[in-house]
């Protein structure tokens, strides 16, 4: 959003929600992180914290560098990981990370290369100190990976296209009942009494309830639709 027109947002009135300063953080002693430090690790990052992933922090997972117990959730010890690069760090050995006070990340690949990535705000608000205290450490030693951890990594329950082809055939069908709503109320009726317009209006909600547990054989009217992407 340009600044310009987010300063007409704020001067029309738009609700705005400051950001709690890492130091004014309380202490959050879950593993979730609360709803102030959320914000405040989202806001920034901005983005996935893995090297060239620009997916956006919003829909990211928020990751413990030093894995929960023995790392705290804290601004220091949490960052944004999109999920395909939180289950590459979580299931793939010798993908390692270390996070500094600053938000500052040092990741280490299998293959021995070596990047520093920094948080996306500090490079467009340059001024914005994200620097904490370091975490606390916690006394329990870090857990050995069980043997076997690759074997947990989450698998497709289906394809790409298959789930492309089930996307598209979802969509199409929710036009053809939108269409065969429309075509229903577009019908001319006669005049009805209030009675008899309590039962249209349940009857047009079972067809549509009827039309929405059709069995998987049933092919309705799905017209010309190109697919929605």
């Amino acid at each position: 959003m340009p600044p310009a027109l987010l300063a007409d947002l704020i001067a029309a009135g738009a609700t705005i929600r400051p950001i709690t300063t890492g130091a004014d953080l309380p202490p959050c002693t879950s593993y979730r992180p609360s709803a102030a430090l959320d914000r405040f690790i989202r806001t920034r990052d901005l983005t996935c914290r893995a090297p060239g992933c620009d997916r956006p922090a919003i829909t990211a997972d928020i990751d413990h560098t030093d894995p929960w117990p023995t790392g705290a959730t804290h601004p220091a010890n949490n960052k944004c990981y999109c999920r395909l690069h939180h289950l590459i760090k979580t299931f793939h050995p010798g993908f390692t990370d270390t996070q500094h006070p600053d938000g500052t990340l040092t990741v280490t690949t299998p293959t021995g290369h070596t990047y520093t990535t920094k948080p996306f705000t500090a490079l467009l608000f340059p001024h914005w100190n994200t620097t904490t205290e370091p975490p606390p450490r916690k006394p329990t030693p870090p857990s050995p990976p069980a043997p076997g951890r690759t074997l947990m990594m989450p698998t497709r329950r289906q394809t790409r296209a298959q789930a492309k082809a089930a996307h598209i055939t979802r969509e199409r069908r929710l036009n053809a009942l939108q269409r065969e709503l429309e075509r229903s109320q577009a019908q001319p009726r006669p005049p009805m009494c209030k009675e008899a317009q309590r039962e249209a209006r349940q009857q047009a909600a079972d067809n549509v309830t009827q039309s929405l547990s059709r069995p998987p054989g049933y092919q309705p009217d799905y017209g010309d639709d190109p697919p929605p992407f």
